[in-house]
């Protein structure tokens, strides 16, 4: 029998309105939007252009008509099946950059605020807890600088709609690549026992993004709850679990006297972040560094 039950309420908020919401250029690299600067003419190149009157009072004709979108991408911009590259079984079809978000400095806890978590139901007054969280998605491909982080590598693919429809095509796979470390404090949660998706000592970190900046997420995750109801302790953060392996492996087997949970110290390194049709959102870290904060 398990020693304690946790659960994880993940509220998938997917409708392009949502991916409107602070959107970012194509070419940024942070989630806040560029100021589009705008070109000055000097006056020597005012008067080298200033050549008759008709080529002053006629407007320039240079822009196209765009071509109308296939999809819109998680940030809002416009996707089109001509950018992408085409699996030989015409299933997929795939992009070199990625989308993701940084966490919101959004995070509470039993321990410091009880009167705002209801014990008998197992969940936090969400009228209290809950501000409009103003989430930002942007685009990243390989070089690019995430925080602390180097994009290793990043893609986007989704599922080929056939030919002969008009259904919007669905995401397989978003997936992020990053190297370099990070320290960040948060509940770690460790399996006493085989668990679905978790092998015996297997360890979930859900960072507390209120003790770091740029913590990467994936574009699709919300807020998480995290429940401990053998200790009588909840957690609310926005964040997304990661997968830090075995704790016979890290050998932290210690920090887990008083139960399944514990606060800890991890630093981070070459975080993979995104989402999967098969294991929906995943991120996976390497454990370098580790201090038990109880």
């Amino acid at each position: 029998m398990k020693k304690s039950i946790f659960a994880i309420f993940l509220a998938l908020a997917m409708t392009l309105t949502a991916c409107n919401n602070g959107g970012a250029e194509e070419q940024s690299t942070t989630p806040q939007s560029s100021v589009e600067e705008s070109s000055q003419t000097s006056p020597t190149e005012e008067a080298s252009n200033d050549t008759t009157a008709d080529e002053e009072t006629t407007p320039e004709e240079t822009d196209a008509p765009q071509e109308e979108a296939n999809f819109t991408f998680p940030d809002g911009s416009a996707g089109y099946y001509a950018d992408g590259t085409k699996t030989e079984d015409g299933l997929f079809i795939q992009y070199d950059f990625a989308f993701m978000r940084y966490a919101l400095p959004y995070y509470y806890d039993t321990d410091t605020s009880p009167e705002l978590y209801d014990f008998e139901n197992y969940e936090f007054d969400e009228d209290m807890i809950n501000p409009e969280l103003d989430y930002k998605y942007f685009k990243v491909k390989q070089g690019d600088q995430v925080g602390p982080f180097t994009v290793k590598d990043a893609w986007y693919k989704l599922i080929y709609p056939e030919p002969e429809t008009e259904d919007d095509p669905s995401l397989f796979e978003c997936v992020v690549e990053l190297e370099g470390s990070m320290t960040v404090d948060g509940i770690l949660y460790c399996a006493f026992e085989d668990e679905y998706a978790l092998a015996q000592g297997d360890m979930d970190f859900y960072p507390d993004p209120t003790s770091c900046e740029n913590l990467p997420l994936p574009f699709n995750s919300h807020v998480t709850y995290v429940c401990d109801i053998q200790g009588e302790k909840a957690y609310a953060m926005d964040s997304d679990f990661y997968r830090v392996g075995n704790v016979n492996d890290v050998g932290i087997q210690d920090y887990f006297s008083d139960g399944q949970y514990a606060k800890v110290r991890l630093t981070l390194k070459d975080p993979k972040i995104g989402y999967s049709d098969q294991f929906h959102s995943r991120c996976e870290a390497q454990i370098t560094d580790a201090e038990h904060l109880d």
